[in-house]
């Protein structure tokens, strides 16, 4: 099981997130947009958060392939801000890794 621990950043595609590597993160909100949510676009205006986020999409690494991963905010509770995003409970993506999302900061557990 990977035990590594690393800082994420956020980008408003998910090909930046993947181009990015383990630790990109882009959101999907609930009316079907993606991105990162700056509300300092007209297109993001109206958005939220972190109430109008569905999923959380984090990329992550299994024996050096890359992985988009969702989490979906109905199962875990989304707080902090957009750049440095707290998933609760913890993540666990079975036989690969298991951690927390804090701050920003992927913690291994």
């Amino acid at each position: 099981m990977n035990t590594e621990s690393y800082q994420t950043k956020v980008f408003n595609t998910q090909k930046e997130a993947e181009d990015y590597g383990k630790g990109g993160i882009w959101y999907e909100y609930l009316d079907g947009t993606g991105g990162y949510g700056k509300h300092d676009s007209p297109s993001m205006s109206s958005k939220n958060f972190p109430s109008d986020v569905k999923n959380v999409w984090v990329i992550m690494i299994s024996e050096s392939c890359l992985v988009p991963l969702k989490w979906e905010t109905s199962r875990w509770q989304l707080t902090g801000t957009i750049d440095k995003p707290t998933l609760k409970p913890s993540m666990h993506w079975v036989d690969q890794w298991h951690g927390f999302l804090t701050d920003g900061f992927l913690h291994s557990c």
